[in-house]
C-alpha cells in the first residue's frame, strides 16, 4: 500500500523532514499515520501570515499544548518565544514531532523551528513550493507519486482496471487527488482529509454558504475573532455588537494589530460608533497610531458620555484633563474598566488601591476573569509602590491563579505579573526555586519582548547579588542601562550603580551617576530624582558629607516608589549613622520591618552596611552569620571569613549547641566512634578557628550573637512557614563533609523538611522541593497533585514523573 511504503521513508527522528507537494500528494495522510503511534503537534500557516509572528505563535502554542497535554506555552506571544521555550525544555519534555503545514509560506518560522527543535523533537514540514533546508530529508513529488499498482490496491472492487488506470492518469499519481476522484466515481461518501485540528472535506466538496450563515455558525461556536473577521469584510453592520466579545478576545490573544486592520477597513459609516471607536483606540495604540483615532474619539465624547470609551481616551489626554476624564468615566458608570483605569492613573496610591479593589469586586460580579486578573496585576504594582510586599505577593499570586483556573491567554500580561510576584517574593525572603524560573523566562523573552526583559534582568540582578554573583548582576543592570531611553536613564542608573558599588567599583559608579544626572536635564522632577538617587548612593561611599543633602529630598518625596526611598534612606544612614530619627516615620517603620533579604537587596555590600542594619534594630543583632546548606559562607560583622572544611564542621557543632561543648562532647558529636581525627588534631583545629571566629574556652561556644541557616529552617518548620524553610535550603549540610555527626544532622533535617513539605500540600513549596530532590518520585507526584492542571509547569512535572517511573520500574 502507498501509505505504508511512503511512511517507511519518513524518519521519526531528530532529522527534519520536508514533504513536498502538500495536500495533493498525500502529506496530511502521512502525518495522520505518524499520529497513530507518536505525539504530534500539528499547525498550519496561512497565506500572508509570514509577518504575523503572534498569529503563528498562537497556533504553535495550541498545537504544542495539545501534544504535551498541558498549558506549557502561553498565547499572545511571538513564535520565537515559544521556540526558545521548546529548545530550553527539550530535555524535560516527552519527545513529539512538530508538523507545520504551509511551512513554505513562512520560511523564517520553518527554519527557526528546525533549529529550536534540533536534538530534541522531530520536525516535519509540509510544502507546496521550494524550501531551502539542505540538512533536511526531502521527499519530493516523484518519490511521493503513487504507482498504478498502488492505485489498484486502493481501488474498491467495483471499479474496473480501465477506470482505475484512467483515474490514476488524470490524477497524475497524486494520492489525495486520486482518492477524491475515486470516491466521486465510485459514488462513495466524500473523502475527509486530516488536519491538525480535525478533518475537512477537500475544497471541491466544501459547502459554500452565505456570509451571514457563516457568521452565525461561528457565533454559535463562540469563535469571536473569526466571526469579527467575517463581519468586518462582509457584514459590517454586525461589528459593533460583536466587539463586546471579540475585542477582549483579540486583546488576550495578542492580535490587536490584526484588529486595527479590520476596523480600519470598515466603511466610514461604521467606524465612528462607540464600541468601534473604543477598540480602534486600543488597537491603534498597540501599533503606535493612536493619534489618528484620538480626534474622532474626542469628537464623539463631546456629544456623548460613553464611559468606557472615555476611560480608554483618558490616558492619552494632557495630565490634568486625563484625571478629569477618568473621574468622569467612573462617575458616569463604575465598570471594571473605568474603575481600573482611574485606579491605575490615580496619583494617590492608597486611593488607587481602593478603586482597584472595587474594580475586582465589580468584575467578579460580572464574571469577567480577565478584568480581575488585570486589576490584580495593577494592585500588585501599587502595593510594591507602597512597600507592602506581602499584599503585592498575595494579589500577584491570585492573578496568576486566575490565569490557570480560567485559561486566560494574555501571555504578555502573565509574564509581567509573574515578574511582580518574583520581586514581592524576593523582598519577603521567599526565594526558593525563584532564580531558575526567572532565568528560564528571561531566556525566552530576551531581544524579543524588551520591556519584559528589562524587568526580569532587574530581579535577576538582585538574586545574583544575594548569592554572591555580583559580576553577573552587574552585567544584567548594565544591559538595562545601555538600552534605556534618555528619560529612563535615571531609573536604570541607580540600579546599575547598586551593582557597581557591590563590586567596589566606585569611580565607574560615579561616572554612571554623573552621566545620568546630566542626561536627566529637562525631564519631570520625579524622573530627575532617580538620577540624584544614583549620585547620592555614590556619595555615601566616596563623599559621605555631601550624600545627606542629595538623598534627603528623595527620602521625603512620597511620589517615589518605596524601593527608591528605602535605598536613599539606607545610604543616608551609611553616610550619617546617627540620622535614623531624621527618616520620616512611615519610611522608618517599614525599614525596620523589612526582611534580611530585602535589606540586602536595597542597600549594598554586607561589610559596608552591616552596622546600618544593626542600627535599625528589630532583632537584627547577629554579629556572625553562617550558611551551611549547600554553599557555605560566614560573615563576621559583615566581613567574609574564609574557613577550612574542618572549621566548618566544628562551627556547625557549636552552633547547634549554644550552651557549649567540652572537648569530649565535641569529639563525640562530630565523630561518634570514628577515630579518624586524633584528639590533638581536633584541638589544633579549634585553636586555629578561634583566631578567626570568637569562641570561648572550656566549654567551647560561639561567643557572639549568631545565626545559622540550619536553625532558621527548623524554626520556620515549627512555625509552619514551609516555603521560607525550603527557600533557605540550597543543598545538604556541608555536602563535602564525611563526618558521621554532620551526616546525621543533614539526614535529620532533610527528613523533617521532606515530611513537612509533603504534609503542607503547598504547591510552590512542593515544586521547589522537587527541584531540590530531583530523584524523589513521591515529591514530584505531590507537586503535580498540588498544581492547577493548567499551570505551565504541569507538562514538565509529568514528564519528570514518567522518567522516574521508568528508572524505578514502576511505569
Amino acid at each position: 500500500m502507498w501509505l505504508d511504503s511512503r511512511f517507511r521513508l519518513c524518519p521519526v527522528s531528530d532529522q527534519p523532514l520536508v514533504l513536498h507537494g502538500g495536500e495533493e500528494y498525500g502529506a496530511p495522510f502521512l502525518v495522520e499515520r505518524l499520529r497513530r503511534d507518536h505525539p504530534v503537534a500539528w499547525l498550519a500557516v496561512g497565506r500572508g501570515e509570514a509577518k504575523e509572528p503572534i498569529v503563528i505563535g498562537n497556533r504553535l502554542a495550541a498545537a504544542v499544548n495539545e501534544a504535551v497535554a498541558g498549558n506549557l506555552l502561553q498565547h499572545a506571544l511571538p513564535y520565537q518565544v515559544h521556540l526558545r521555550t521548546l529548545a530550553l525544555r527539550r530535555d524535560q519534555l516527552p519527545p513529539f514531532t512538530l508538523v507545520i503545514s504551509g511551512a513554505d509560506l513562512a520560511p523564517d518560522f520553518a527554519v527557526a523551528a528546525v533549529e529550536a527543535c534540533r536534538s530534541g523533537f522531530g520536525v516535519w514540514l509540509l510544502v507546496e513550493s521550494e524550501l531551502d533546508l539542505s540538512e533536511a530529508i526531502h521527499l519530493g513529488v516523484e518519490e511521493l507519486r503513487m504507482t498504478l499498482s498502488e492505485a489498484r490496491e486502493l481501488a474498491p472492487r467495483g471499479l474496473s482496471a480501465l477506470d482505475v488506470a484512467e483515474l490514476h492518469a488524470s490524477s497524475g499519481g497524486a494520492y489525495t487527488t486520486f482518492l477524491v476522484e475515486m470516491h466521486e466515481h465510485a459514488e462513495l461518501p466524500g473523502l475527509r482529509i486530516p488536519l491538525g485540528d480535525g478533518w475537512v472535506y477537500p475544497e471541491p466538496n466544501s459547502r459554500y454558504e452565505l456570509p451571514e450563515d457563516v457568521l452565525e455558525g461561528m457565533l454559535h461556536m463562540r469563535r469571536w475573532t473569526d466571526a469579527l473577521e467575517v463581519a468586518a469584510e462582509h457584514v459590517p453592520e454586525r461589528v459593533e455588537e460583536l466587539l463586546h466579545e471579540a475585542g477582549p478576545e483579540f486583546q488576550q490573544q495578542g492580535l490587536l494589530p490584526r484588529l486595527h486592520i479590520l476596523l480600519s477597513m470598515l466603511p466610514a459609516d461604521f467606524q465612528d460608533r462607540e464600541s468601534t471607536l473604543e477598540w480602534s483606540l486600543v488597537a491603534a495604540h498597540q501599533v503606535g497610531t493612536a493619534k489618528d483615532v484620538l480626534p474622532r474619539a474626542r469628537h464623539y465624547l463631546s456629544r456623548f458620555e460613553a464611559p468606557e470609551l472615555r476611560s480608554r481616551y483618558a490616558p492619552f489626554a494632557p495630565y490634568e484633563e486625563a484625571l478629569r476624564e477618568a473621574v468622569r468615566a467612573v462617575e458616569a458608570l463604575p465598570t471594571p474598566l473605568t474603575l481600573w483605569q482611574y485606579g491605575r492613573m490615580n496619583p494617590d496610591p492608597t486611593e488607587g488601591i481602593v478603586l482597584l479593589t472595587r474594580s475586582v469586586a465589580q468584575a467578579e460580579l460580572e464574571g469577567d476573569a480577565y478584568a480581575c486578573a488585570r486589576a490584580a496585576s495593577t494592585l500588585a504594582a501599587r502595593f510594591l509602590h507602597l512597600g507592602d510586599f506581602q499584599a503585592a505577593r498575595t494579589w500577584a499570586s491570585w492573578g496568576l491563579q486566575l490565569y490557570d483556573e480560567h485559561g486566560l491567554r494574555d501571555g504578555v500580561r502573565r509574564l509581567a505579573l509573574y515578574n511582580e510576584l518574583a520581586f514581592a517574593r524576593m523582598m519577603h525572603g521567599d526565594i526558593g526555586g525563584l532564580k531558575d524560573q526567572l532565568q528560564d523566562l528571561h531566556s525566552t523573552v530576551e531581544n524579543l519582548l524588551p520591556r519584559l526583559a528589562v524587568g526580569y534582568r532587574t530581579v535577576l540582578a538582585d538574586l545574583e547579588r544575594l548569592e554572591g554573583n555580583a559580576q553577573l548582576a552587574c552585567e544584567y543592570t548594565h544591559a538595562n542601562l545601555a538600552t534605556a531611553p534618555r528619560t529612563q536613564k535615571g531609573l536604570r542608573a541607580f540600579q546599575h550603580v547598586r551593582s557597581l558599588l557591590e563590586l567596589k567599583r566606585l569611580d565607574e559608579a560615579s561616572q554612571v551617576a554623573e552621566s545620568a544626572v546630566a542626561l536627566s536635564a529637562g525631564v519631570p522632577d520625579v524622573l530627575d530624582l532617580r538620577s540624584k538617587l544614583a549620585l547620592g548612593m555614590v556619595q555615601s561611599f566616596k563623599l559621605p558629607h555631601e550624600a545627606p543633602a542629595t538623598l534627603k529630598q528623595i527620602i521625603d518625596d512620597g511620589r517615589l516608589v518605596f524601593e527608591q526611598r528605602a535605598m536613599a534612606a539606607l545610604h543616608y544612614l551609611l553616610a550619617r549613622p546617627e540620622g535614623l530619627a531624621e527618616i520620616p516615620a512611615d519610611l522608618r517603620e517599614k525599614l525596620q520591618g523589612l526582611s534580611e533579604t530585602a535589606l540586602r537587596v536595597l542597600s549594598g555590600p554586607p561589610d559596608v552596611f552591616h552596622k546600618v542594619w544593626m542600627g535599625l534594630g528589630s532583632g537584627r543583632n547577629s554579629v556572625l552569620e553562617l550558611k551551611v546548606l549547600g554553599r557555605s559562607s560566614a560573615r563576621l560583622e559583615g566581613n567574609e571569613v574564609h574557613l577550612t572544611r574542618r572549621h566548618w564542621e566544628i562551627l556547625v557543632a557549636l552552633a547547634l549547641h549554644p550552651e557549649g561543648l567540652d572537648y569530649a562532647s565535641l569529639h563525640a558529636f562530630l565523630l561518634h566512634d570514628d577515630d579518624r581525627v586524633s584528639p590533638g588534631t581536633l584541638r589544633s583545629h579549634v585553636s586555629h578557628l578561634r583566631s578567626r571566629v570568637p569562641i570561648s574556652d572550656n566549654p567551647y561556644r560561639i561567643d557572639v550573637p549568631f545565626t545559622i541557616d540550619i536553625l532558621e529552617v527548623q524554626e520556620y518548620l515549627k512555625a509552619g512557614r514551609i516555603r521560607e524553610a525550603v527557600a533557605l535550603v540550597n543543598g545538604s549540610v556541608l555536602p563535602r563533609s564525611s563526618l558521621p555527626g554532620i551526616r546525621e544532622i543533614g539526614e535529620q533535617l532533610d527528613q523533617a523538611l521532606r515530611e513537612s513539605v509533603l504534609m503542607s500540600g503547598d504547591a510552590e513549596a512542593l515544586y521547589s522541593a522537587a527541584g531540590l530532590w530531583d530523584d524523589d518520585l513521591e515529591v514530584w507526584e505531590a507537586s503535580l497533585q498540588a498544581l492547577h492542571p493548567r499551570d505551565p509547569r504541569v507538562p514538565l512535572i509529568r514528564a519528570r514523573i514518567q522518567t522516574l517511573q521508568r528508572e524505578y520500574g514502576t511505569a
